[in-house]
């Protein structure tokens, strides 16, 4: 089920806009210690997912995709070390997301069959290679 929030920001996006909340990925401090995740604030407040390396497509009048989590994998030998994640199955089965992918998905375009794709003026979005951050790239 998708929260109650995310259906409000939906209902009041213009027609045929998409929306990409990138959430916060953790900093490390020195070479053992990362500093305390702190999610990013507007993406918390949308998803309710706390974890890094996540990125939440929002496309109200898409056909069948209208909110799109992107997400770390569960990795077992990780989780030891970090704890749970919620993974992809998680973002659909607990987060209400339409489709979940890994995030290192996130440069293909998953909205190629929808009418209104187009490239936007400022290019394509895509992940940085270390998937830390989201830019703006031709």
């Amino acid at each position: 089920m998708k929260p109650g929030r995310l259906i409000e920001f939906m209902e009041k996006m213009e027609p045929g806009s998409v929306a990409v909340f990138p959430g916060a990925y953790e900093i490390r401090r020195n070479a053992d210690t990362d500093f305390e995740f702190r999610q990013e604030t507007d993406f918390y407040y949308l998803t309710r997912l706390n974890e890094p390396d996540c990125v939440a497509v929002i496309a109200p009048d898409h056909p069948e995709h209208k909110y799109i989590l992107f997400v770390r994998p569960r990795i077992r030998e990780e989780e030891i070390w970090t704890g749970i994640r919620t993974g992809v199955d998680g973002a659909v089965g607990i987060h209400g997301a339409d489709a979940a992918y890994d995030i290192s998905r996130l440069d293909e375009n998953h909205f190629s069959d929808h009418p209104d794709s187009r490239k936007s003026e400022r290019g394509n979005l895509r992940a940085d290679d270390d998937h830390r951050s989201v830019n703006h790239r031709s």
